[in-house]
């Protein structure tokens, strides 16, 4: 999955800032046309800094393999920039993806370890923002929890 999302982040062709890479298990949900849609609210109050290439949701009961929990990375945004391009590249080829852990488990590792400056170019979203929480994956109505992964 990392070389895919690093495949939509490079396309010259796409005119727009940001992508959303959402897993075949997850679904958005709240599609309330008197209310701003979920993406461009997140965008507008978490992406204004520059420094900002990756947001992701928050999942502190969820787990991938050996992870940590920190976040769920099958809900992201990523900025389209030479930065994500170059910090996918890095999490691909990361050692730790050969001896067999999870993306999941990595990429919270190379967040923890603030590489290539991780630990300010991500914004964690609390729970529910951009994803499930894993141990109630329909947690409260569309405009409370506007992703259902299952």
């Amino acid at each position: 999955k990392v070389l895919v999302k690093k495949h939509w982040v490079d396309q010259p062709a796409l005119s727009e800032e940001w992508i959303l890479w959402i897993g075949a298990d997850a679904v958005l949900t709240d599609f309330d046309e008197f209310r701003d849609d979920v993406l461009r609210r997140i965008l507008r109050e978490h992406a204004q800094s520059d420094n900002v290439q990756v947001i992701i949701t928050r999942d502190p009961t969820g787990r991938a393999g050996n992870s940590m929990s920190l976040f769920n990375a099958d809900v992201i945004l990523m900025r389209r920039t030479p930065w994500t391009s170059d910090f996918l590249q890095r999490w691909w080829d990361d050692p730790r993806m050969k001896e067999g852990r999870t993306d999941q488990e990595v990429l919270e590792l190379l967040y923890t370890e603030d590489v290539m400056g991780a630990g300010t170019a991500f914004v964690l979203l609390p729970a529910l923002t951009l994803n499930s929480e894993t141990l109630s994956i329909i947690a409260g109505p569309p405009s409370l929890q506007p992703v259902v992964h299952l």
